[in-house]
Formats: structure tokens, C-alpha cells, sequence
């Protein structure tokens, strides 16, 4: 993972870890303490359980690492094709979700593997509580699909996501992607306020 910071924040950055390929974490001084930042990048639904499994083990561990006396983030590609929101998962799923759930069998898709830590740590999906038109929603285009091409779900998803501690909800006033934006990945920006 590559870190990069404005000029203008390098001064507020306390520390920068990478624990693996897949996790780093971010500490930040503000005037109120520190809050710290998790970038996370999930295995693929198709990937071994036992991989997927230890991603969220890992997760966990950097997390509880993560010493702030503000809130802890996690943003990221969690390759968890969420659909819509169910019965019992409003304490975790806002009312805009977009999408459908992963297609492909697998005994334990990534959906319910992010959810489930979600909801041990008292922690939301934040995209999915900030009202966005469903091209603000979308993070992800599939390969024979455009970028700017009408949002459908079967050609976008939302796999990037925010997740902050349901106690820190109110102070995040958006979440939204950026479809405009070219980028060398079938991605796009995610940006919070």
C-alpha cells in the first residue's frame, strides 16, 4: 500500500503502519486528540473462507492496535456485495444500499462476514445512511461496462465503504463516490465528510 499526504497534513500525521498487503493505519493529531484511519482491502468473495476469515482476524487486530482517544475509520474495497438491507440489519445497513447480493454460492459470503464484525464492534456501514442519487452510491463498475454508462445492478455495485462506530454516526455529513473521476481501476473515489 502506497501512503501519500498532502503537504499541508503532514504535520497532523502522528504515525503510518502497514500490517500487510491488505491493512494499514493512520493515526491523526487534530486539535481535539487523535482519530485514526484503517485502509482495508477485503479477499474476493471466491477467495478460501480461511483467508477471508483471517482478514477479518486481522482486522480486528489493527483496530484494537489503533490507540486514539477519537473515532477509528475503516475505508475500503471490502468486496462485500451488500444488496439491500434485511430484516434485522438496520443497526449496521442505512436506507441506501444499492446493488445486489454476490451471485455466486459460497459458504460464507463476504456480505455476511462484514456485517457480522460490523455489528460485534457497534460499528455502521456509513455510505448507506448519507442519501445519494444511485451514481454517488455506486463505488465499482464490472469490466464490460462504462464508467459514466447508465447505473444498472448488474453492472455497478457498491464494494468501498466507510464503517465508523454507530456512536460517531452524526458527525459524518456525506459519504459519496465519484464516477467522473479516471482512475487507472474499476473503482471509483470514495470521499467523506
Amino acid at each position: 500500500m502506497l501512503f501519500r499526504s498532502a503537504p499541508r497534513m503532514r504535520r497532523h500525521v502522528q504515525s503510518f503502519l502497514q500490517y500487510s498487503d491488505r491493512l494499514c493505519s493512520l493515526k491523526i493529531k487534530t486539535q481535539g486528540g487523535k482519530f485514526g484511519i484503517v485502509c482495508a482491502y477485503a479477499p474476493h468473495n471466491l477467495k478460501p473462507t480461511d483467508d477471508k476469515l483471517k482478514f477479518y482476524e486481522d482486522l480486528s487486530f489493527v483496530m484494537g492496535r489503533l490507540s486514539v482517544n477519537g473515532p477509528k475509520l475503516v475505508f475500503g474495497d471490502l468486496n462485500a456485495r451488500i444488496g439491500q438491507r434485511q430484516i434485522g440489519e438496520d443497526d449496521v445497513l442505512g436506507d441506501f444500499c444499492f446493488g445486489r447480493i454476490a451471485q455466486h454460492q459460497v459458504d460464507i459470503p463476504n456480505r455476511d462476514l462484514l456485517l457480522e464484525w460490523c455489528q460485534s464492534l457497534a460499528m455502521i456501514i456509513a455510505n448507506t445512511f448519507c442519501p445519494q442519487p444511485q451514481e454517488r452510491l455506486v463505488t465499482y463498475h464490472e469490466p464490460h461496462v462504462g464508467p459514466a454508462d447508465p447505473v444498472s445492478e448488474t453492472g455497478f455495485a457498491m464494494l468501498d465503504f466507510l464503517l465508523v462506530g454507530a456512536h460517531f454516526q452524526n458527525h459524518i455529513r456525506d459519504v459519496f463516490s465519484d464516477r467522473s473521476a479516471v482512475l487507472a481501476s474499476h473503482h471509483f473515489p470514495v470521499t467523506a465528510i
